[in-house]
């Protein structure tokens, strides 16, 4: 409470509106509205699954190119070379054009 006026200072408490990137919230007293709750747990609904796209990429990617290597024709713990360098014929995301890649899938069973 503020010494002076005996009032909650306005720094502790919640504002009747907040305009956010989802929209506005709207709260009384402290308490979000039955449409803000809902937005809320819309929006944490889409940022886990964002996570979860994000958190299965990397294994995704991983099992492609493992699978990419096979479809080749390379077995396990053979080595595939290119010969030549990248271009922009190439499929691969991020190649540069002055590397000789190699790739490999060991198993370590």
């Amino acid at each position: 409470m503020d010494a002076a006026t005996g009032a909650t200072p306005s720094a502790l408490t919640t504002p009747a509106t907040v305009d956010t990137s989802i929209g506005r919230l709207e709260f009384k007293d402290g308490v979000p509205s039955e449409a803000t709750a809902q937005k809320l747990y819309d929006q944490l609904d889409l940022q886990r699954g964002v996570d979860a796209f994000m958190n299965g990429l990397r294994g995704v990617s991983i099992f492609a190119a493992r699978k990419g290597i096979r479809d080749a024709g390379v077995a396990d713990n053979d080595v595939l070379i290119f010969s030549g360098l990248m271009d922009d014929k190439s499929l691969f995301l991020t190649a540069n054009a002055d590397t000789v890649y190699f790739f490999s899938n060991l198993d370590l069973t």
